[in-house]
């Protein structure tokens, strides 16, 4: 056994990547690295009593190019007498202006784990030493947290995509056995081993920031710093990952004692959060997040400190993150809330008697004649005509509630009521000859109110109502 496969086996075994009968499917695009470990995993197959199995992604981005790897793999694979599943991953875009590799990385993975959850296998990808270095220093730039420097973990869940609303929530373990192996380390092993890979092109190509910061940036901090640059930084990212799992593991024991959960949504007491210390609060923060939003995808140091900041806010202030999250300052409360959609406003006339189905905001309201029968918290009214407006909230809205006090501003007035945020603009108005007559969750307006036993009173009534 030469000293790569003694890596690799240290490295499985120290962090329990593999055990006797698993399955791993091998994600191989060729490349030096993923030649390697496709090569050391399948003479490690009988020592550690796994099953092997390959898969490649082609995104039929490099033309002919990435044909030929597809090709080479298959011919590898083969000559190895390991199962082999090609995907096809054509028409990758840059989705919001953003950028391709990142969309051919989040393609690649959706794959693999699919082919990996089939066979109920782990998925291993070829992530290197120099990999984790370039990674860190990368991140230290671009002022990451402790997250962030983490890095590349050695093992990790990754989420399929769901593809209906019913779907089952799957996770497949993604483990990286060549973490602690350089790169020289890996073209040493294949020339012993006499192996040919596939070069990409565009890995010389110094107009992508991971290849500038490879080509260029270490060696030359390497060549004035320090010459064992990447194992530093690759320990380094390590102790990051001890950090970030305490800090975690902290911040789940805050949340289990002070958070609030309602209907998919986190509430954390304000005083709370801001009573932490800085950097626990952020874990916190960044918990919240990960378990209203399902991961931390596009969340950075800005939003995280953004978030902070209402502690220090007046109720009604929020703010807005990725994948429709938004967060907001509630009074006394810190809600993360993931929106399905922007609410719309809405305006309908309704005759009197009638029914009318509002379609924004998923509810029906009824207006009829008072009758012994009708729901006994439903407010009635005297309606002058035959026509109401029912409609959504508007800026300048106006509204009484008591007849010993004036009018007030209905924005005033559902704050003074506590009514959180979210739900002002699903709340019905009625209007009668453009004055406001109810707002659902609030009494109705003193001088409209009608006596039960009125032969012109009429109830109305909000099936699906917020309250």
């Amino acid at each position: 056994m030469n000293q790569l496969e003694s890596k690799v086996l240290n490295t499985i075994g120290t962090y329990g990547l593999l055990s006797d009968g698993d399955s791993v499917v091998i994600a191989v695009s060729g490349g030096a690295d993923s030649v390697a470990l496709l090569k050391v995993l399948v003479d490690l197959r009988g020592t550690l009593g796994i099953r092997v199995h390959a898969a490649h992604v082609n995104h039929q981005l490099r033309g002919a190019e990435a044909d030929a790897d597809e090709a080479f793999v298959g011919d590898l694979c083969d000559a190895m007498d390991v199962p082999l599943e090609i995907r096809q991953a054509a028409g990758l875009q840059r989705e919001g202006g953003g950028n391709l590799e990142n969309e051919a990385r989040k393609a690649r993975y959706a794959h693999l784990a699919e082919i990996a959850d089939v066979r109920n296998a782990a998925l291993a990808t070829a992530h290197t030493l120099n990999d984790q270095a370039e990674t860190f220093l990368m991140k230290l730039l671009r002022g990451a947290g402790p997250a962030g420097l983490s890095g590349i973990l050695v093992q990790r869940s990754h989420t399929l995509r769901a593809t209906s609303a019913t779907d089952e929530v799957k996770e497949v373990r993604v483990i990286r056995p060549l973490i602690e192996v350089s790169r020289p380390e890996i073209v040493e092993y294949l020339e012993h081993h006499e192996l040919q890979f596939r070069e990409d092109a565009t890995n010389t190509e110094t107009t992508y920031d991971r290849n500038w910061v490879r080509h260029n940036l270490i060696p030359l901090l390497e060549g004035r710093l320090n010459p064992q640059l990447v194992p530093v930084l690759a320990r380094s990212a390590g102790l990051f990952a001890e950090v970030d799992a305490f800090l975690q593991q902290e911040a789940e024991k805050v949340l289990e004692v002070v958070a609030r959960r309602e209907t998919g949504d986190v509430l954390i007491p304000a005083e709370t959060l801001a009573q932490l210390s800085p950097i626990l609060a952020k874990q916190v923060i960044r918990s919240s997040i990960r378990e209203v939003k399902g991961d931390l995808e596009g969340i950075s140091q800005q939003h995280v400190d953004d978030v902070m900041s209402l502690t220090t806010k007046t109720s009604g202030r929020q703010v807005h993150l990725p994948d429709c999250l938004s967060v907001a300052r509630e009074f006394d409360w810190i809600r993360f809330h993931k929106r399905e959609r922007e609410p719309q406003g809405f305006r309908y006339e309704i005759e009197v008697p009638g029914e009318i189905q509002l379609k924004e905001i998923g509810k029906t309201v009824k207006v009829g004649k008072w009758t012994e029968e009708a729901d006994a918290g439903s407010p009635v009214f005297l309606v002058a005509g035959h026509r109401l407006i029912v409609r959504s909230r508007q800026p300048g809205d106006r509204y009484r509630i008591s007849p010993r006090s004036p009018e007030k501003s209905l924005k005033k007035l559902l704050i003074e009521r506590k009514i959180p945020l979210k739900w002002r603009d699903r709340l019905v108005v009625c209007e009668c000859r453009g004055d406001i007559i109810w707002v659902e969750g609030l009494s109705p307006d003193p001088g409209l109110k009608a006596d039960v036993f009125d032969k012109n009173a009429f109830t109305i009534e909000v099936q699906n109502e917020t309250f």
